[in-house]
């Protein structure tokens, strides 16, 4: 069974059966130790942002960004990024 770490604020550990990691939304609390296979983040305040705090990652969502936080997602060291806009539809 899937499991869920709720790591304080907003931000979420998502562990599947098959050992894959998502996190959502970094910044607080204890269990970043796992790698990241995924990190959504939902918008760039700082408080949802902190994606140095995982150990590693593999890919990296910026959801609904708007310009200004374009600029800092497009700054992110991820090896594979996406921002992703509303209505916006992709496979992973």
């Amino acid at each position: 069974m899937p499991k869920l770490l709720f790591q304080g604020h907003g931000s979420y550990r998502l562990t599947a059966d098959d050992g894959r990691v998502i996190y959502v939304d970094p910044y607080k609390g204890k269990g970043y130790d796992a790698p990241a296979d995924l990190i959504l983040v939902t918008h760039q305040h700082y408080d949802h942002n902190q994606i140095s705090r995982c150990a590693k990652h593999n890919m990296l969502i910026h959801l609904k960004p708007g310009e200004s936080y374009r600029k800092k997602a497009e700054k992110w060291d991820a090896p594979n990024k996406l921002i992703i806009e509303p209505g916006q539809d992709i496979d992973l």
